[in-house]
């Protein structure tokens, strides 16, 4: 099984995880044969990651990323946090910030719920404040970026949880007790 093709099939679906497409539009948007398609959907169908159907009307076979289970869910997480490893918006935060106190991901992106119109939620905390230009990366993750710039002594109470349940992703975040 071609391991790079399967991925690509992958990388759609957590890209566009509400979008139902038909068989010969993937084919076509992956570029990728019809047959390979439908050999690589039945390994997804099988670990319930894809759904798959026949529109009986339009003659079509559909499909698309099954949001509800917690597998696809988990690895569309897992691959959330790579592109962003890959993208170096870590790296360049951390240059730019002169390594801060923590950097932190949250919000749906955080927890492998996003889809096509969400936003990536990151938190630095520092007490430097930056205009950065981040349409680079937005580019690269076909995301927008929300950057909060967070002085830790201003941070609200009810915010703390939030940030404790983020991803911490560089530094170390000590939440007052």
């Amino acid at each position: 099984m071609n391991v790079d093709k399967k991925e690509k099939l992958l990388q759609f679906f957590y890209t566009n995880p509400t979008k139902e497409i038909h068989l010969r539009g993937l084919a076509r948007q992956l570029h990728l044969s019809a047959p390979w398609i439908l050999k690589l959907s039945k390994i997804l169908v099988d670990r319930n990651l894809i759904a798959v159907w026949k529109d009986k009307e339009k003659n079509l076979t559909l499909f698309k990323a099954n949001r509800d289970n917690s597998e696809f869910t988990f690895a569309k997480r897992l691959n959330n946090l790579y592109r962003l490893k890959t993208s170096s918006i870590l790296s360049y935060l951390e240059e730019q910030y002169g390594h801060p106190e923590a950097i932190i991901l949250f919000g749906s992106y955080a927890k492998g719920e996003d889809w096509e119109e969400s936003d990536i939620d990151l938190a630095v905390v520092t007490s430097r404040h930056l205009k950065l230009d981040l349409s680079f990366f937005e580019k690269y993750l076909n995301r927008k970026i929300n950057l909060l710039e967070l002085e830790k002594e201003k941070i609200e109470n009810g915010f703390w949880s939030t940030l404790a349940n983020g991803i911490i992703l560089s530094g170390y975040l000590e939440i007052p007790l």
